[in-house]
């Protein structure tokens, strides 16, 4: 299947910082069934120049959802989205694009980051 580089990037990567994230960390492929219910977990991780406590959390956004519930670990932020609050495309593999901004020095800087999701209706 070919993946879709436009799919849910309501960002342009050159206005915005780019990061390293993960969906369904430890998961490969990182599938997603669009009819089952519970939460689908991202983590977004630090670098050397990104404080993933920075971030400000509600302005982050995964398939159009916010996050309901997150923590700080080492180097990364774990975040979990009700997938009821998702829009999905049809079943097919993706780029899905977590966007948001964090703050440096009182400045917003914009940031995204982006995973390779599988979506199915099962």
């Amino acid at each position: 299947m070919a993946i879709s580089t436009t799919a849910f990037a309501w960002v342009t990567p050159s206005t915005a910082k780019l990061v390293k994230i993960d969906v369904k960390p430890c998961s490969n492929p990182n599938t997603i069934n669009a009819k089952s219910h519970g939460v689908v977990p991202v983590a977004i991780y630090a670098d050397e120049d990104f404080d993933v406590r920075d971030v400000i959390v509600e302005s982050l956004l995964f398939l159009r959802a916010r996050p309901c519930r997150y923590s700080y670990e080492d180097n990364y932020l774990m975040l979990h989205f009700y997938k009821s609050d998702m829009t999905f495309p049809a079943s097919g593999n993706y780029t899905a694009t977590v966007s948001g901004y964090y703050k440096i020095n009182g400045k917003l800087i914009h940031f995204l980051g982006q995973d390779t999701i599988r979506i199915i209706h099962n």
